[in-house]
């Protein structure tokens, strides 16, 4: 997985590599063929309480929003 797919253009918002694995917040509309995946293992999944904490300490003008 190259940093050219690391994009929000191809939408992919955040990317996080994770021992040999990549997780990723991507658009719901996205497929694997949209982003160049052509022989990885791809599995969704649901955000967890840590997801969300990660995601407003990285963007602290959002955990202003929402509060």
């Amino acid at each position: 997985w190259s940093s050219d797919v690391c994009s929000s253009d191809l939408g992919v918002h955040h990317a996080t590599f994770f021992g040999q694995a990549i997780f990723a917040l991507i658009d719901e509309n996205c497929s694997e063929r949209d982003l160049g995946l052509t022989n990885e293992v791809v599995h969704s999944a649901e955000a967890t309480l840590e997801d969300v904490f990660v995601a407003l300490s990285r963007n602290p003008v959002l955990a202003q929003k929402k509060a």
